[in-house]
């Protein structure tokens, strides 16, 4: 019998093989699986994971020779877990006490998956050579597929930031060399409105994991050859400044395993696969502990669960999940006055940061650092928030650098709060007013203070200031009338 075999198959192919080559070099031979253990490097990781808690595995016959299981992402709306099985061309769903099965098959090789500021998934697809976007028609949108005329290598990880830009590594080329190809590996920025492709940086070796630091100040990077992770401040165009570059942590040991997949959790620690399991580290690089599930390698992870306090592995053929007691997603709590209760208000924020009351105490305002908006819930008598009333306060966004962070409210009900380009005051319906602008890139917080109470005191990264108010903030603490 006669087979019509193509270039396409050749590239197919060689890039498998190239794959299963680098895959064994980089990760070390396979072994049988060791003791699933919990390191403890530094006292702080008490505060993240008992070292006693079960490594539980939930999967195995995932992945294979042409590729791994991997891309794991959360679906909170259907308490699901989604992930890439690269080998089988397919998307697996995992849902706790149902199993797993087949959710989409085929994925142009999928590999990592995220989700946008709207929803939608987002997947790099390596045999496609492009990253994509499912909307919620079904129909498929390219989110990049080239740059400058030369298609894309086969894009990995991929993460998107509040204002909906994406950004994503693309790591390797083709087995056989094409005259399209590009010469180099790099990670790259598409702009919200999906117009702008923006090369980032193209000095690793095989950039991957990709994951942002909670406030978006910095976005972490690894380098599985290197087995390293690099930080890199963000610039207020969303590029990065380079010259804020510098290796946050160094993942390589005798053990296999290097840097893949990578998650911030809602403290700011960093996760990420290296020698002999995942590290977990603080947000300056010390590293407190270890996760050891016994396999020779971690492709990557997700935060999981109704409270986001488990933690879903994609570790070659198999899946884990791992209980934390630091959630992966951020939230608002009430401690109750004797301190004896602790209540989660709402979890569905990227980044909630400054919280103030109205004056009559009937509506809390929280902002959303990484969607630049305020939004207010009326409050409820028991002290906890009246759900069905959540609303949009106020867009913060804009061109100019700047995200809310801290807020306060004056005894006439107006809301000041950082933003684009300063401070915003707003009337109590949300109504921008003013803004005043002391030309920092970042307000971080403010307070009403002097012995009237009308002068605004506010902070920046490395700065102080104060302007003088006509009407009087509210009083810390705030005197409630009888």
């Amino acid at each position: 019998m006669t087979y019509g075999i193509t270039r396409r198959h050749i590239l197919a192919a060689s890039a498998a093989f190239s794959d299963a080559v680098l895959g064994k070099f980089i990760c070390g031979p396979a072994s049988a699986e060791g003791a699933k253990r919990i390191e403890r490097v530094a006292p702080e990781l008490d505060k993240i994971i008992d070292t006693n808690e079960p490594i539980n595995q939930l999967a195995s016959g995932v992945g294979g020779d042409n590729g791994p299981a991997e891309g794991p992402v959360w679906w909170k709306e259907g308490g699901y877990l989604l992930f890439s099985d690269i080998n089988g061309n397919r998307r697996m769903k995992y849902t706790p006490g149902q199993g797993m099965v087949e959710f989409k098959k085929p994925t142009n090789g999928a590999n990592g998956l995220t989700r946008d500021v709207q929803g939608r998934l987002v997947a790099c697809e390596g045999s496609g050579r492009r990253v994509t976007r499912e909307e919620a028609d079904g129909s498929i949108t390219v989110i990049a597929a080239s740059f400058q005329g030369r298609r894309l290598n086969r894009p990995n990880d991929v993460v998107v930031k509040s204002d909906g830009a994406i950004y994503f590594s693309d790591p390797m080329g083709n087995a056989v060399p094409d005259q399209t190809d590009l010469g180099y590996a790099g990670v790259y920025r598409v702009s919200p409105d999906l117009g702008t492709i923006t090369l980032l940086v193209n000095d690793f070796l095989t950039p991957n994991g990709l994951a942002f630091s909670t406030d978006e100040s910095v976005l972490y990077i690894n380098d599985s050859r290197r087995r390293h992770i690099r930080a890199f401040d963000m610039a207020p165009n969303g590029t990065l400044a380079r010259q804020t570059d510098r290796v946050f942590a160094e993942l390589g040991g005798a053990e296999p395993g290097v840097p893949d997949g990578m998650k911030v959790d809602s403290a700011g620690n960093v996760y990420c696969g290296g020698s002999g399991g995942i590290w977990i580290l603080d947000a300056k690089g010390k590293k407190l502990g270890r996760i050891v599930h016994g396999q020779p390698q971690t492709t990557n992870l997700a935060f999981g669960g109704a409270e986001r306090k488990t933690i879903y592995v994609t570790a070659g053929k198999t899946v884990y999940k791992i209980p934390i007691n630091v959630s992966g997603y951020a939230g608002v709590y009430r401690v109750s006055p004797d301190l004896g209760t602790i209540t989660l208000l709402v979890n569905d924020f990227v980044t909630p940061n400054g919280l103030a009351f109205s004056p009559d105490e009937g509506v809390l305002y929280i902002n959303d650092s990484r969607k630049r908006h305020i939004r207010a819930f009326d409050m409820a008598p028991n002290g906890t928030l009246a759900r069905q009333t959540d609303r949009v306060f106020a867009d913060l966004g804009g061109t100019e650098p700047g995200v809310p962070d801290g807020m306060k409210v004056d005894t006439a009900g107006n809301v000041y709060c950082g933003g684009s380009g300063g401070i915003w005051i707003l009337d109590p319906k949300g109504k921008k007013l003013g803004r005043i602008v002391h030309g920092q890139p970042q307000t971080t917080n403010l307070a009403f203070g002097g012995p009237d109470w009308k002068t605004l005191y506010f902070t920046n990264w490395n700065f102080l200031g104060s302007v003088s108010l006509r009407i009087a903030g509210m009083s810390v603490p705030a005197i409630k009338k009888a």
